[in-house]
Order: C-alpha cells, then sequence, then structure tokens
C-alpha cells in the first residue's frame, strides 16, 4: 500500500517550488480575481438553490434535503476516486470543475421542473464540492507557510463581501417574470471568466494530487480517541451546521418570503461572515480541540433561538428582521466555524500525519453534511417545522455546554501541538 501523503513536522519546504515573493503576490492577485468571479457567484446561488427548488418550482422537501447535502457528498469525491482525480494536476483539474460548474448553472438556467432542475443543482454541487477539496490541495504548493494564512483570510473576505452583494441581487432578478434564467446566464458567464482567469495563474509548475487510499482515513480515524469523540461531536452538531437549510427554506416559506427578501437574508448572514472575520476570529486563539469551536457553537445556538422564536410567534412584519438578527449571528458562526475546522484537524494530528488528518476531518464534515440535510428533512415531513426547531434548539445548546466545560481539550487528549502549529 503507498503510503499517504504527509507533511514534515519541521516547517522546511522541501520539494514544493514556492515562486519568489514577486511573483507569489502576482498569483494571488489571479487567484483573488478568479475567486470573487468563481467562488463568490457560487456561493450567492447557494443560499437560492433549494428555496427556488421549493418556491418557484414545487420540488418536495426531500429535493430540498438532497439539495442541501450535496455539497458535502463533493467533499468527499477523492476518498474514493482519488486515483482518477489525480491524473490531472491540480490547476487542470480545478480548471476542468470551474468549466463543468459553469456549463451547469447555464443548463439549470432553462428548466422549469423540479426534478430535471434539482438534478442539475445537485451535480453543481457535486462538482463545486471537488472544485474546494482541490483547490485546499494546490494551496499548499502556492503559497508558503508564513504568507499562508493572511493571504487566504483576505481572499475570503473578498469572496464575503462580493457575494453579500451579488446574492441580494440574483434574488430580485429570480423574483421577475422569467424567474431564475437571467440570473444563472449571468452566473454561469461569471464561472466561465473565473476559469479563465485562474487558467492564467503564474504557477512554477503543475503539482499532481497524491491519491489515498480509504484504508488510510479509517485508521486515522479509529485509533486516536481525541479524533473519534470530535467526529461524534461535529457529526452531532451537523444537525445544526449542515441541517438548518431545510428548516430555514419552510420557515421562510410560512412567512411569505420571495426571493427578493429570502436574498437580503443570505447577504445579511454574508454580512455577519465579514464581520466575524474582519474583527472576531483574528482576536481569538484556535490553539486546542473542540473549544476551538466555542464561537460557532454558541453563536449558532443564539441564531437557533431567532428561528424558534419566529417558528412559534406570529410575527407578521417583524419576522423578517428577527430572522435577519438569526442570519447575521449564523454568520458569525460560520466565520469561526471557517477558522476552527482546519485548525482542529492540524492539532488533533499525531506528529507526521498532518494532512492525513486534515484530510480526514474533511471527510468527516462531508459525510454528516450528506446525512444530516435528509435526516432534518425526514423530520420535518414527520413532526413537523416546530419539532424540529425545537430539536435544532437542544442540539445547538448541547454543544454550546460541551465546548464550555472546562478542561475539555484535556479529556478530548489535544494539548499537544509544539510541531503542529507549524506544519
Amino acid at each position: 500500500m503507498k503510503k499517504p501523503l504527509t507533511l514534515p513536522a519541521d516547517p522546511p519546504q522541501v520539494g514544493r517550488d514556492f515562486p519568489a515573493d514577486a511573483d507569489s503576490r502576482r498569483i494571488f492577485r489571479y487567484d483573488v480575481w478568479s475567486a470573487v468571479l468563481f467562488m463568490a457567484v457560487s456561493d450567492s446561488l447557494v443560499g437560492l438553490f433549494a428555496f427556488i427548488a421549493r418556491h418557484s418550482l414545487g420540488a418536495s422537501v426531500e429535493w430540498v434535503g438532497i439539495i442541501s447535502s450535496a455539497g458535502y457528498v463533493g467533499f468527499t469525491w477523492n476518498l474514493f476516486l482519488a486515483r482518477f482525480t489525480a491524473r490531472l494536476s491540480l490547476r487542470r483539474g480545478i480548471m476542468l470543475a470551474m468549466t463543468v460548474c459553469a456549463g451547469l448553472i447555464a443548463l439549470a438556467s432553462l428548466q422549469r421542473g423540479a426534478v430535471s432542475y434539482s438534478l442539475l443543482i445537485i451535480l453543481f454541487l457535486l462538482v463545486y464540492g471537488l472544485y474546494q477539496v482541490q483547490y485546499n490541495t494546490l494551496i499548499g504548493h502556492v503559497y508558503g507557510p508564513g504568507e499562508r494564512p493572511r493571504l487566504l483570510s483576505q481572499r475570503q473576505l473578498a469572496i464575503a463581501a462580493v457575494s453579500a452583494v451579488q446574492v441580494a441581487i440574483f434574488g430580485w432578478m429570480c423574483k421577475g417574470p422569467l424567474g431564475h434564467l437571467p440570473a444563472f446566464l449571468i452566473a454561469a458567464a461569471l464561472m466561465l471568466a473565473g476559469a479563465i482567469v485562474f487558467r492564467a495563474i503564474p504557477i512554477v509548475k503543475e503539482h499532481p494530487m497524491e491519491p489515498f487510499h480509504p484504508l488510510d482515513v479509517g485508521r486515522a480515524a479509529f485509533r486516536n480517541a481525541a479524533f473519534r469523540r470530535m467526529a461524534i461531536i461535529l457529526t452531532s452538531y451537523g444537525w445544526v451546521g449542515a441541517g438548518i437549510g431545510p428548516v430555514l427554506v419552510l420557515l421562510f416559506q410560512r412567512c411569505g418570503f420571495q426571493e427578493d427578501k429570502v436574498g437580503l437574508l443570505v447577504a445579511i448572514k454574508t454580512g455577519g461572515l465579514l464581520l466575524g472575520l474582519l474583527v472576531i476570529t483574528p482576536r481569538l486563539r484556535f490553539a486546542g480541540g473542540i473549544t476551538n469551536f466555542r464561537l460557532s457553537f454558541i453563536a449558532a445556538t443564539f441564531a437557533v433561538t431567532c428561528y424558534l422564536i419566529t417558528g412559534f410567534v406570529e410575527l407578521v412584519e417583524l419576522a423578517f428582521w428577527v430572522l435577519g438578527i438569526g442570519q447575521f449571528l449564523f454568520g458569525i458562526s460560520l466565520a469561526g466555524f471557517n477558522i476552527a475546522l482546519p485548525t482542529t484537524g492540524i492539532n488533533l494530528a499525531t506528529a507526521g500525519q498532518t494532512t492525513l488528518y486534515v484530510n480526514a476531518i474533511m471527510i468527516v464534515l462531508g459525510l454528516r453534511g450528506m446525512l444530516m440535510p435528509l435526516v432534518v428533512a425526514s423530520s420535518l415531513r414527520v413532526a413537523g417545522l416546530e419539532m424540529s426547531l425545537l430539536i435544532t434548539m437542544a442540539v445547538g445548546i448541547a454543544c454550546s455546554v460541551i465546548v464550555l466545560i472546562p478542561g475539555i481539550d484535556a479529556m478530548t487528549g489535544t494539548g499537544r501541538q509544539a510541531h503542529l502549529e507549524t506544519a
């Protein structure tokens, strides 16, 4: 069996062909422009996909659940198809994924049937998940360890800022007489432009993806007690983090919202994400294990409280503002989660296994993202919106209590980070 790709404990750049500083800045400029054209557009549409399927095309709640989980399935692509994706260099594979995404959105713009639309959106989300995994693998070759956090934070801020504006515009466009046709066609053109810009990135050389076996991930998960506990907690939290999508679709529909108001609510959530990335997360330390998720779990619990109030109390005009507060808090929760996830994988890794553990935690995230929206959709079908909101609230409170337990990191075996912090 081929040994899985690992990073050395010491951070020398052996075998990595990092560009010079001037080239690195040029690469970053191309990278940001490509991300703004492709990722910001994609993230804007992701917040509208399920609502369009349900509200405009009459899709069943099961289709809403599948759409909500499809993006997470893409995170697990390399678990079984690593040898296939390794046939292309990382850059060429990313360009292909971006081009395919643009084509799928263009086709989805023409659909007026719930099933055909949903299938194309699901395919888009699968490819988009693969794009994110491949990009996260490529950045280790183009940005050095010292500059990586700063540059990636700036890239994420640019994506979130543009996405906050675009989602409101796309929501307004989808409300028009042509439905989602004009918004999706414009999005497809922007995505294709993003792929063209990405093709021009002056990377030092092409880098193949190092394949690994599913058994390697299984060994990492089952031989490390701290990782097993982390996987259980993150999977449970998936009812809130990954499963909230179907709940919100039905909640927005009950409130009588159209696509324009849904777009504004998604934009408000992005505003919370921006605030979290700009002001809150830079002031926090993410050097532990489960405690890394304190901001995410607690902010999400307060957000769910707003959703719960709206679901149980007839607020009429105030409903939008209460949900707006909830969305803003959930954006802050996402900011914390986006920083906690990669740092936790590094902190839990044993010596010489950093890359494998980072991949393993992403696969856990993908698997729970596949299952939880479907579980929540089934709960909505069987128990209704109110009971599903109560369960969501209970899960959020439980996860928040766990991360506030004194010494919880010591209980999960996370306190050893000397060589890991530099990897």
